[in-house]
């Protein structure tokens, strides 16, 4: 189960046409979704070889097939990672709260950005590996 169907999100009668393994993440980013309106504040919440997840917390109007700019704060970096994505699609939670779950395509990421984004995932994933390593008996 993956985050979004545990925040709430629904996933009712939708089916999977992913081709690419998705990595959970957890960075910060800068959300620029249209000229003239205020940045806003969202969360990278997964990446494949061809596009990223991502939450916002606003009832910002996003739609698919929009652009999106993304200033991403990886813990490592001094500088953010640019991209520019296209909405593959976008979901609001049913329980009234503003979270949107967003799906989307990378169109272009900084040179280097997207290995620095999927090692942060892969740091991730042995971190998580490690720790139900030490709590597993034996």
């Amino acid at each position: 189960m993956d985050a979004g169907n545990r925040k709430g999100f629904a996933e009712k009668g939708r089916q999977e046409y992913r081709n690419c393994l998705r990595f959970p993440l957890s960075l910060q980013a800068k959300c620029h979704y249209k000229v003239g309106e205020p940045v806003e504040r969202c969360r990278i919440v997964d990446i494949s070889s061809e596009g990223l997840g991502l939450e916002l917390d606003t009832p910002v109007k996003m739609q698919t097939g929009q652009l999106v700019f993304l200033d991403i704060d990886v813990a490592t970096q001094k500088k953010p990672v640019s991209a520019i994505t296209k909405l593959a699609w976008v979901r609001s939670q049913e329980d009234g709260f503003t979270t949107q779950r967003v799906g989307s395509y990378l169109l272009y990421v900084d040179p280097g950005g997207k290995e620095q984004l999927m090692e942060h995932a892969y740091a991730g994933l042995l971190l998580d590996i490690s720790k139900s390593d030490m709590n597993s008996p034996g």
